[in-house]
């Protein structure tokens, strides 16, 4: 998705910008911010939906929309600069390193788990190729100081140390999760400062510890309401138990 957006965000504004002289550009530079737009909006239900993190949305339009009052609007809004930055400088980059990290982990600590098997299987099919008159080279697969040794034979030691695996697999899983969960959350952390208005209301429910409320409609009319009326603020500990 973060390849996606970037493409066909940075396509739109350059292929826009480029053609600006014809007049052709304008049409596609509002069309590449409406979907900029519309790709921010995704963000912030997937942050919301899926880290449980609620970014406050821009107040919507007012009445009517002509081209050249939307196609201002979309200049004049941070929506489409922070938006953009987070799309170019954040989002790309960070998906690149939690893929590779969450895939690299994933797959370090399902070997491990799997070492057993994969000793079995390994000697039974070098056997099976020798048993056909071919020569076969030993494979070795390493966990930490142990190296494992796959010649066609089975060997008890070895099958012992393939054992290992399991422990230290499962010990690798459980630790790779609390990193995974940090990168999760920097992640949200980073989208709502970059996708959400400059002005946000403090955490109210218990379960929000992010300051957005569950509906965001209804943060902007509590932001609108304080403005008007005075109201004692909440203790800041007692806001965030």
């Amino acid at each position: 998705m973060s390849i996606i957006y970037f493409t066909l965000v940075i396509v739109g504004i350059a292929l826009g910008t480029g053609t600006m002289v014809i007049w052709i550009g304008l049409p596609i530079l509002l069309a590449s911010f409406a979907m900029l737009w519309g790709f921010c909006a995704l963000e912030r239900q997937m942050i919301e939906t899926m880290l449980r993190m609620p970014i406050p949305e821009y107040p919507p339009e007012v009445g009517p929309m002509t081209l050249r009052r939307r196609f201002g609007r979309y200049l004049q809004s941070g929506q489409t600069w922070k938006g953009l930055l987070y799309m170019l400088f954040f989002k790309l980059p960070l998906s690149i390193i939690n893929f590779t990290f969450v895939i690299a982990v994933l797959a370090l600590a399902l070997g491990g788990v799997l070492m057993p098997l994969t000793y079995l299987v390994t000697n039974s099919v070098l056997q099976e190729i020798q048993r056909a008159g071919h020569s076969t080279p030993d494979i070795t697969y390493n966990i930490g100081f142990l190296a494992i040794i796959a010649n066609g034979h089975f060997d008890t030691v070895m099958f012992i140390h393939s054992l290992v695996g399991i422990p230290l697999g499962i010990a690798f899983f459980f630790l790779a999760r609390y990193v995974i969960n940090g990168l999760a959350h920097i992640s949200g952390l980073i989208g709502r400062v970059m996708l959400g208005p400059d002005t946000q209301a403090m955490p109210t429910p218990k379960d929000d510890l992010y300051g957005a409320g569950s509906r965001s409609q209804r943060g902007y009319a509590t932001q609108e309401t304080n403005s008007q009326q005075r109201e004692a603020p909440l203790p800041y500990a007692r806001t965030l138990s």
